[in-house]
């Protein structure tokens, strides 16, 4: 897919490619296809594909709804809503993201750009507006439920604190056998929002 053209900046497609993810499965069931595949994982052993979607924002969560209902070939996909009711450790990651260009926390950084830790302090006029595109965001979201099938995850009650535990849900309302969570090797190394934000 080319990131640039004019199609998918116009429609938001480019928002879905910030991560693809598959169950690995040797179990099949009538009705269930495994597309794609990897060298560990052949075709053959796909269960379910999945495209991770980062919102930051009420546009984006619009653009996203649009490509998802824009399209009949889009109208079988399950939605999975993380919600993350901790708005401050939100936006301040999002934040630290955008300051030092690492989106994503699972290793230590070997470079030596922008140090990640270095604490910073959020506007206090920029944490209001970002509260309330939140909520925004999070409503425009909501109406897939009237096109799709949706399940709200809680990133504090289940992600946080029920780690692969949090899955059993997911498998449930995907429709597929539970597997072993064997293909999470990742821990975030972030540290807490009061060690780098100082208001």
């Amino acid at each position: 897919m080319n990131y640039g053209n004019a199609v998918v900046l116009d429609h938001g497609y480019g928002l879905m490619i910030d991560a693809l993810t598959l169950i690995p499965c040797s179990m099949r069931t009538p009705g269930l296809m495994g597309y794609g595949g990897l060298e560990d994982v052949p075709k053959g052993d796909v269960l379910a594909n999945g495209i991770k979607v980062a919102v930051g924002n009420a546009k984006q969560a619009e653009m996203v709804v649009s490509a998802l209902t824009g399209h009949t070939s889009l109208a079988e996909l399950a939605v999975i809503r993380v919600i993350r009711r901790d708005l401050v450790a939100q936006h301040a990651s999002l934040q630290r993201a955008v300051r030092t260009g690492r989106w994503h926390s699972f290793s230590q950084p070997t470079n030596q750009g922008v140090d990640p830790n270095a604490p910073f302090e959020i506007p206090e006029e920029q944490f209001r507006g970002y509260c309330r595109d939140a909520v925004v965001a999070l409503e425009k979201l909501g109406e897939l439920r009237g096109t799709h099938r949706l399940l709200d995850l809680s990133y504090e009650d289940e992600i946080a604190a029920l780690g692969s535990d949090a899955f059993q849900r997911v498998f449930e309302f995907l429709g597929v056998p539970e597997v072993d969570i064997s293909w999470i090797g990742s821990k975030k190394v972030a540290p807490s929002v009061d060690r780098y934000v100082t208001n």
